[in-house]
């Protein structure tokens, strides 16, 4: 698959071999993996921490990521959400390859956007027959404005040799354009709060999963929200809350505890300094849609 050659009129044209980025604090381990890709034809690329991935990954746009779920400075999963929230990394395939393999960690990683997620120890060869397999279907579900870059063949305008460039190459060119990175944290800062609403993490649990300080975290979130965290999980949970009190017959204890509070007094307390009504008395007046 790597190292495809193809034929153009008169022209060969051999098709840059798939980058793929491992992101281990462990990379003695990954030695097999990386040894069996070069001979594939493949070119790996290795980065040691979290933090570190992240930067790699949006600097390189790798055509595969393969990442441990415990990482250092920014957890696997941290990452896996920070990379889905990018508009330049969202359609690269993830894949975890992790000591953490609990039903509760693979269900977690495949959450927060991952396509596979492989249990350590592995076999080399299978973990390049997956490659392969997420590439394909990567190419499959590209949107077709991204493939022009293949198509010129049939283009009397068209040069030679034209037709032949990847066209994983010309979607990674396509998503090459200006973004924001604060937009990325609060876009994963906003994932992690509705994943985790009933026991949302603290500011600094939050910040240390992130790769942040609690200074930079507090300052997106007002930037994007004008709100403190506090604030933005509280407005998050009373949007759920509303939610379920006009589309669902849960009773206010229920509710209560799917938006992590402790007691229906507490919640009620919350609801009504948030609305300025008690749940029964907002579920009265706004009927079920």
């Amino acid at each position: 698959m790597q190292n495809e050659i193809r034929f153009t009129g008169s022209l060969l044209f051999q098709m840059p071999a798939l980058r793929i980025l491992l992101i281990d604090n462990n990379p003695q381990q990954l030695r097999p993996l990386i040894e069996a890709l070069k001979e594939q034809g493949y070119r790996p690329t290795v980065a040691y921490d979290g933090s570190m991935g992240y930067a790699r990954a949006v600097a390189v746009l790798p055509d595969v990521i393969l990442l441990e779920s415990q990482l250092p400075k920014m957890d696997g999963l941290t990452l896996a959400r920070m990379l889905a929230a990018n508009v330049q990394t969202e359609h690269i395939p993830l894949l975890f390859l992790s000591e953490s393999a609990s039903p509760e960690m693979r269900l977690a990683g495949l959450r927060a956007g991952a396509v596979d997620y492989i249990a350590k120890p592995f076999e080399p060869a299978e973990v390049i027959e997956r490659i392969d397999i997420h590439t394909r279907l990567a190419s499959r579900r590209a949107p077709a404005v991204e493939r022009t870059a293949g198509d010129g063949a049939g283009h009397g305008d068209a040069k030679p040799g034209e037709a032949a460039v990847p066209q994983y190459e010309a979607r990674k060119s396509a998503r090459r354009g200006a973004y924001h990175h604060d937009d990325v944290l609060f876009s994963a800062i906003r994932r992690i709060v509705l994943e985790e609403l009933e026991h949302p993490p603290s500011a600094a649990e939050l910040a240390k999963s992130l790769g942040v300080s609690q200074h930079r975290l507090a300052a997106v979130i007002k930037a994007q929200t004008g709100a403190s965290l506090f604030e933005f999980v509280r407005g998050k949970r009373m949007e759920k809350a509303s939610r379920l009190l006009v589309r669902t017959g849960l009773s206010v204890t229920d509710i209560a505890a799917e938006v992590g509070y402790s007691s229906a007094a507490n919640f009620t307390t919350a609801f009504r300094d948030y609305f300025g009504l008690t749940p029964t008395a907002y579920r009265k007046n706004r009927p079920s849609r």
